[in-house]
């Protein structure tokens, strides 16, 4: 029977993951650089993940999880609901952004992301337009209005990530937008 994974292990391998497909790209990582960052033997690193894919999947998810649970945050936060949802996507836009900025290989990772998250990715997208109409009604705004206009922030502020990659496109850009697109009902 096969030892129990620990989390803490599971954490180290996925820091040591996303460090080496910054560095080196989804092509050129392999399974033994993964290991040798992350300080395990390369049979332990089979134990936790049984290919390149699934330890790229499984670092895709743990960031996401992670810029899901800050945009919560920010959401909650104090401030109007626009204010919430600028702050909210400024942060996502910039976070990507600073994972992004030092890699050589931020074209390649972001292709692949759609290819192994495009789930993951509606998802959190189906949830941040969920969050920002339920905001925006809270505030008075009729139901469909704020379910529209918030999947249009949404395909705006992905846009503009789209875009990103040797643009000058900054997180206040962002802002900029999502205010102007929820100033009135």
């Amino acid at each position: 029977m096969p030892a129990p994974k620990s989390e803490a292990r599971t954490k180290k391998i996925l820091a040591a993951a996303q460090a080496e497909f910054l560095a080196n790209g989804l092509r050129a990582t392999t399974m033994q650089g993964i290991a040798k960052r992350a300080g395990v033997a390369k049979p332990t690193l089979y134990a936790y993940f049984p290919d390149k894919e699934a330890v790229f999947q499984a670092t895709l998810s743990a960031v996401l999880d992670d810029m899901k649970a800050e945009a919560e945050r920010m959401l909650e936060g104090p401030g109007s609901a626009v204010e919430r949802a600028a702050s909210a996507l400024e942060n996502k836009f910039s976070r990507m952004a600073a994972l992004l900025s030092n890699s050589p290989h931020a074209g390649e990772l972001l292709d692949n992301t759609e290819a192994f998250a495009e789930q993951a990715l509606a998802e959190i997208n189906a949830w941040l337009s969920a969050r920002l109409a339920e905001l925006l009604t809270g505030e008075g705004w009729p139901r469909d209005q704020a379910s529209r206009r918030a999947d249009l922030v949404l395909a705006c502020v992905d846009g503009l990530f789209g875009a990103y990659a040797g643009s000058r496109i900054e997180a206040a850009d962002v802002g900029f937008v999502v205010r102007r697109l929820l100033a009135a009902p």
